[in-house]
């Protein structure tokens, strides 16, 4: 069996909708469908409620098991996690000298939301190592 997970979100603010979608690209039939509807603010609680429903639906154990819904999130500030995930945008893109300063930016604003932010501190160590590979210089 292979399977895709694929979802969109649209709305913002208080209206936020998630579709997502279980297929199995091996017989090409889908396995499951489910909106999630909530405010940005909860979005680690939407995603926690799709990853339950997800695998029960897919039959892989209860979401307890292994890396379930127990797990703890990267972060607990939905405004960190909103800035990091918008510094690992920017880093997707073609990474020139202004987007990597942008996500710099981005990730120090996260630590700053909070300060035992992992991911942030990656996400700033990445970006600097793009930095470097744009310019060469030291730091």
């Amino acid at each position: 069996m292979n399977l895709l997970v694929t979802g969109t979100i649209q709305g913002s603010g208080e209206n936020m909708r998630v579709t997502a979608n279980v297929d199995d690209v091996s017989d090409g039939r889908r396995l499951w469908s489910g909106v999630f509807t909530g405010a940005s603010q909860s979005l680690l609680t939407v995603e926690d409620e799709m990853y339950a429903k997800i695998v029960t639906a897919i039959g892989s154990g209860t979401p307890n098991e292994g890396t379930g819904s127990s797990t703890q999130h990267p972060t607990e500030n939905i405004e960190a996690y909103d800035l990091y995930l918008r510094g690992r945008e920017m880093m997707r893109n073609e990474q020139n000298t202004k987007e990597i300063e942008t996500a710099l930016q981005l990730y120090e604003e996260a630590l700053k939301k909070d300060s035992r932010f992992a991911l942030a501190y990656a996400g700033i160590a990445d970006a600097s190592l793009g930095m470097y590979g744009n310019k060469k210089e030291r730091f």
